[in-house]
């Protein structure tokens, strides 16, 4: 589609797409795209203000991001970010309801002011724990226990560090932690993956003399094996059990569950492939591509 408008948001430029030496090799997906910063916050600056008039956008920043957080958030953080922007996904042992997690990752484009600038923000938040993890320092917020939380929910960590020349947040301190050991060791992280290395050469096939602005990648068995994990546990059997007592809706599934048991997982992984997708930014707009391996 064109873009025009709010859409510039959505501009892209060309780079390189290679997954970072940081992301590991299980990741569950990853996507990586070159984002053209300037114009982007110029299509919100330029929306913004035609709403509440000229200077309007700037004024908000100043007094709902800049004072508040002692930086100017313009300059000291959005001109501070690279443009590109990765994703990755992880799904975090045992199974259970909200197993993935989300690593956002911003590259910067001067680390050490970046770590400034960073660590001048967290010091007008006091709800944040400083830890120290393979000499890299994060920021975390740790989630109440509630013993009335059910045992297939995780709770979520929020963590905030600068890992090497990026600016990362996550909703799992276990996946930060594994991103932190896949950058400082010798292990081979996705980018030497075979079915990444697959998918990759299928993108650079389709997009012949053309270069991606955006690549994405992703697994989707280990989500659903997540999932089909969840589903055979023996406690969420006995509480479906329980719950068929007095709901039809339960009674129902549960009759279900126990006529057609679940076929062993590897018999469902066959038909299941990676899969990957691609952005072509030209003049014209934006083309993407997604498609799924075949399986032999």
């Amino acid at each position: 589609f064109p873009r025009k408008g709010i859409l510039e948001f959505f501009e892209m430029k060309t780079g390189d797409l290679t997954p970072e030496p940081w992301v590991p090799a299980n990741v569950s997906s990853y996507t990586s795209v070159n984002w053209n910063i300037e114009k982007a916050f110029g299509a919100i600056r330029g929306v913004y203000d035609a709403i509440r008039g000229e200077g309007g956008f700037s004024q908000m920043l100043e007094r709902q991001i800049s004072d508040p957080w002692g930086v100017d958030f313009e300059e000291d953080v959005i001109g501070g970010l690279d443009g590109r922007f990765s994703i990755a996904t992880w799904v975090e042992p045992p199974a259970r309801i909200n197993s993935q997690t989300n690593l956002f990752a911003f590259k910067l484009k001067d680390a050490s002011r970046a770590q400034k600038t960073f660590k001048r923000i967290m010091e007008n938040f006091n709800f944040f724990t400083k830890t120290n993890h393979r000499g890299t320092t994060y920021y975390s917020v740790a989630i109440p226990d509630d013993e009335n939380r059910p045992d297939f929910i995780r709770a979520p960590v929020p963590c905030l560090a600068i890992v090497g020349d990026y600016l990362m947040f996550t909703d799992s301190d276990r996946f930060l932690k594994r991103v932190l050991v896949t950058k400082g060791s010798n292990s081979k992280g996705l980018a030497n993956q075979l079915d990444y290395k697959l998918i990759a050469s299928r993108i650079r096939r389709q997009a012949g003399r053309q270069e991606p602005s955006m690549i994405s990648f992703s697994r989707p068995e280990e989500i659903l094996k997540s999932l089909y994990e969840l589903a055979t546990k023996d406690s969420t059997l006995d509480a479906l059990s329980r719950g068929a007592e007095d709901n039809p809706f339960f009674r129902v599934l549960n009759r279900a569950v126990q006529d057609s048991p679940l076929p062993p997982f590897e018999e469902i992984a066959k038909y299941l492939s990676p899969r990957g997708a691609m952005t072509i930014s030209d003049e014209t707009g934006l083309h993407t591509i997604s498609f799924t391996l075949k399986r032999n």
